[in-house]
């Protein structure tokens, strides 16, 4: 027989909700809770509650173990439920309770149950009822109560206020029960004060804390001090939104707000109350360089202001000024740009590992420290710089023989392999959506796949060396990979060999992959070789000076020209035929180990040392080959004239390369100890071409074609 559609949904419809209404028991009740000794003929009173998941209503059953029980009235599900009983002879007794909601569905089982004592001459807690004294007076002035404790023995009695604003009450000397316990207080913040008192027999039995007694101090309202502002130093124009926050505490401890006032004639509206004290914050970005005032009003609950604050100094500086900068150690290690969730929003960061084993997360534009992981005292050096997910998520090799994965919060997810290494990890990975692509542990090339809080190994490919060069992933999705004794290899996503070169050459450069598949990478006998997708040799382009080794990366611009720094000092532009375009000193006898970084409006940076205590970032012109502007980024000097000691030199003497987010700001660490935050051009964003930085992309994927750009 056929049915027609509407039908068979009206019937499907009725089943769901029917299976979605169906009672559920109330829960199990929790623990009786009342007095465990009494004498015979005493009544306790006890107390239990449960909850029912329709929120139907609850009575409860309460079994007293002398063959009695009661049974409640209807109650409100999670409404807690006060019983009395006494037994009328001496025993120990199992009290327990069990409900059942109002459409006759019981709890699972019975509550644990409580023991209760009961024998002649049982001392009994005393009874202590609410303070008596006045219902409101004035902020600092003292105030008087007095309390009354009855113990049902007679025995004598000691009292303790408990004032409600943090004051430490004293407890009372001994006195007769029924006898009048005097103290006073003073009060320092206006509002309301709900005073209690506990008692204690001589034995030391303790009563149940007694009812309030409700008294307001009273204070004449005045303004909140003067706020605080902090915030950032310098930014850039058209950039992001810089974040400024103000602080003020209220002398009668209410909560207060804050506006903003901005030299540019920019007035915030005002932030949410929050507590005396707190850190409020507002958020503005300048549209033209130049010093502005940053300046803050608190106001209180009732809605007086305070006075303006000092001004918070904020430059907006023109490129090649530094923004900020933290002092750590030294880094080999290159910057990457993520997303860090701080558990209430995420936030832009710099995210770069130290040769002192730790993590490090920065805002981007603040400066702030989002987390520092320091790890498990298994840790050593980071060399290799971290690739981070699409998720968040960080993947950065360890000198223990470690690949780790951190969460966008921070926390390590997992590590492979589990065991310590006898490799360590130099190279960065290769991100291709969550599969992974190590190079070097147990030299061997392996591809993982990220399941969220483990990695799964999908398959490994021997190589003939250890491994310095980072794998990328080509635009057909395979992977080329060079180790130390020269090798290339080039390895299908199944990890299959597509083909392998010999270039007989020590290598430490990491290979760039244009558009058609082509493959460039520096060796440290002084070339730079490309190679076509199939693995043939196209061309080579030699350095002929003594100190000619190209260590570092190159780079690819839009016009297929490559960019590389060598250890002669200078950098070199070479055309997708392999002939010489321009070279540029940028430091005599100096080693150019990072890669080049292109920006869209044409300039070329790379990071050169100076001297022991200084690099430098330097602007080149793309077009000519001509120094634009350089940056100094010296060692901090410690006090007495000493400077900060420079720890040990690694295997790998790499400089980190520069990435470029997407207001044109650049980042760089350095050997000498520093994370910089460096103000480019507005449109000196990073190239959008086939391999414009280190890792290809601020994310350091490593592989051609990704787009994403911080």
């Amino acid at each position: 027989m056929f049915k027609k559609p509407g039908v068979i949904i009206l019937l499907a419809g009725m089943i769901i909700a029917g299976a979605g209404c169906r009672n559920k028991p109330p829960s199990i009740p929790s623990k009786p809770a009342g007095p465990v000794v009494l004498s015979p003929g005493d009544s306790g009173v006890y107390r239990s509650v449960a909850t029912d998941p329709n929120k139907d209503r609850v009575l409860y059953i309460w079994d007293w173990a002398d063959g009695s029980a009661d049974t409640t009235g209807l109650k409100r599900s999670g409404d807690t439920v006060f019983v009395s009983h006494s037994w009328s002879s001496e025993g120990v007794y199992a009290v327990r309770v069990r409900a059942k909601d109002e459409k006759g569905d019981f709890s699972p089982e019975w509550s644990d149950t409580l023991q209760v004592e009961v024998r002649v001459g049982a001392n009994r807690a005393p009874v202590v009822g609410a303070p008596v004294g006045p219902d409101s007076g004035w902020v600092g002035e003292w105030q008087v109560f007095r309390a009354v404790a009855v113990d049902p023995d007679g025995d004598s009695v000691k009292i303790k206020f408990l004032w409600d604003e943090g004051q430490t009450g004293l407890v009372s000397p001994l006195v007769g029960s029924g006898d009048t316990v005097v103290d006073s207080v003073r009060y320092f913040y206006r509002g309301v004060k709900n005073i209690r008192c506990v008692a204690w027999d001589q034995d030391g039995l303790m009563s149940d804390t007694s009812p309030a007694k409700q008294f307001y101090a009273m204070q004449e309202n005045t303004a909140p001090y003067l706020p605080v502002v902090r915030g950032p130093a310098r930014g850039v124009a058209n950039g992001p939104y810089y974040r400024f926050y103000a602080s003020a505490a209220d002398p009668q401890g209410d909560k207060v707000r804050y506006r903003f006032i901005f030299s540019d004639g920019t007035v915030s509206g005002w932030t949410p109350l929050g507590p005396s004290g707190h850190w409020g914050m507002d958020s503005i970005r300048f549209s033209q360089p130049g010093t502005y005032y940053v300046r803050a009003v608190a106001q209180d609950s009732l809605g007086l202001d305070s006075d303006t604050s000092a001004p918070k100094i904020f430059e907006v500086v023109n490129e090649g000024n530094v923004l900020w900068q933290v002092m750590i150690d030294e880094f080999v290690s290159s910057p990457a740009l993520g997303a860090v969730n701080t558990g209430r929003e995420m936030r832009s960061a710099v995210i770069v590992g130290g040769t002192d084993a730790r993590i490090f997360a920065f805002d981007a534009y603040q400066a702030e420290t989002l987390f520092i992981q320091t790890g498990d005292g298994t840790w050593e050096e980071f060399c290799a710089s971290p690739a981070v997910g699409t998720d968040g998520t960080v993947y950065i090799g360890n000198e223990n023989g470690k690949l780790m994965a951190f969460s966008a919060s921070g926390n390590l997810k997992w590590t492979f392999p589990e065991t310590l290494g006898s490799e360590p990890v130099n190279a960065s990975v290769a991100l291709d959506g969550n599969f992974i692509y190590v190079a070097g542990i147990g030299k061997q090339i392996y591809k993982l796949q990220d399941n969220g809080t483990g990695c799964s190994v999908v398959w490994s490919y021997p190589l003939s060396e250890e491994v310095y060069s980072s794998p990328a992933v080509m635009p057909d999705g395979r992977v080329v990979v060079i180790d130390d004794s020269g090798y290339v290899y080039c390895l299908t996503a199944d990890g299959a060999l597509s083909w392998r070169y010999f270039a007989d050459a020590s290598i430490t450069s990491s290979p760039a992959v244009d558009n058609q598949g082509n493959i460039y990478f520096g060796t440290d006998q002084g070339d730079l070789i490309a190679l076509s997708a199939s693995g043939g040799f196209s061309w080579r382009y030699h350095v002929g000076d003594t100190m000619n080794d190209i260590l570092s990366s190159p780079v690819i611009d839009q016009s297929g020209n490559i960019y590389f720094g060598c250890n002669n000092g200078y950098l070199y532009k070479v055309n997708a035929s392999g002939g010489l375009e321009w070279r540029c000193l940028v430091q005599a006898n100096a080693s150019l180990t990072g890669s080049p970084a292109l920006t869209a409006d044409g300039l070329v940076y790379i990071l050169s040392p100076v001297d022991s205590v200084t690099e430098k970032l330097v602007a080149v012109n793309a077009g000519s080959g001509v120094v634009q502007w350089e940056t100094m980024l010296s060692r901090t000097v410690l006090r007495g004239g000493s400077v900060k000691p420079h720890p040990r030199r690694l295997l790998v003497d790499i400089l980190p390369s520069p990435v470029i987010d997407r207001y044109g700001i650049i980042y760089i660490t350095t050997e000498n100890g520093g994370i910089y935050a460096i103000a480019g051009r507005p449109q000196g964003t990073l190239m959008p071409s086939d391999w414009p930085m280190f890792r290809h992309d601020a994310r350091h994927t490593g592989r051609f074609g990704s787009q994403w750009r911080r």
